[in-house]
């Protein structure tokens, strides 16, 4: 099952709520152009909130400064470890 699945299913209902209430809005309001426009740019803001609200990225500091940290330091020791090697091999000290 394609973990991205739920996400398509939410923005399929989205798309399908907001165009029954845009057809909704031009079938009932029996106004002008203008106030057909806006009650559809309201429209599209409420959907488009809504679906920013569920899909939107969650994060928790607390993981993700540790699981950066850990890049840091992965990527610290790999990169000075090979730094320090090169400069045994040439004869110098292994600081920059």
């Amino acid at each position: 099952m394609n973990p991205n699945s739920g996400r398509y299913a939410v923005i399929a209902l989205a798309l399908a709520f907001a165009g029954l209430e845009m057809a909704a809005v031009h079938l009932l309001l029996d106004t002008g152009t203008a106030v057909r426009l806006a009650a559809d740019a309201a429209v599209v803001i409420v959907v488009a909130a809504c679906l920013w609200a569920a899909l939107g990225r969650r994060r928790c500091p607390d993981k993700e400064s540790l699981a950066a940290e850990c890049a840091r330091q992965r990527r610290a020791v790999r990169f000075n470890a090979d730094r320090e090697t090169r400069a045994r091999e040439c004869g110098r000290s292994g600081r920059a």
